[in-house]
């Protein structure tokens, strides 16, 4: 309590800086309400200001998908009223991890976001 991380991750892939936020749901979307607000700002202001690539990276686990989304993305549909964001949500700019299951958590294709 009391203490906020502007991410979960700080990433760099020569040339590129990237910030990402990693969150988990059960259901076929993930509410806005679920990432704070000192993170959304966060992200956004490294994107503005810094040209960092931010990332909320979902994993919708009851479907098996797991999706790396742009902050830019984020604020749009914040912008426009919207609350969430489903798993099945078509923009070209959302980039889908791909990866192979294990048991219960998968192998991801981390070069699918780190071009």
């Amino acid at each position: 309590m009391g203490i906020s991380n502007p991410a979960d991750f700080l990433a760099f892939h020569k040339p590129n800086m990237y910030m990402i936020e990693c969150k988990t749901t059960a259901g076929a979307s993930l509410p806005f309400k679920n990432i704070s607000g000192y993170q959304l700002k966060s992200l956004w202001e490294a994107f503005i200001k810094f040209s960092i690539d931010s990332y909320v990276i979902v994993w919708y686990y009851d479907k098996g998908v797991c999706i790396a989304i742009p902050i830019s993305v984020i604020k749009e549909m914040i912008d426009e009223g919207k609350k969430s964001i489903r798993y099945d949500h078509n923009d070209s700019r959302i980039i889908e991890i791909t990866g192979t299951k294990k048991r219960v958590y998968y192998d991801w294709n981390w070069k699918l976001l780190f071009y």
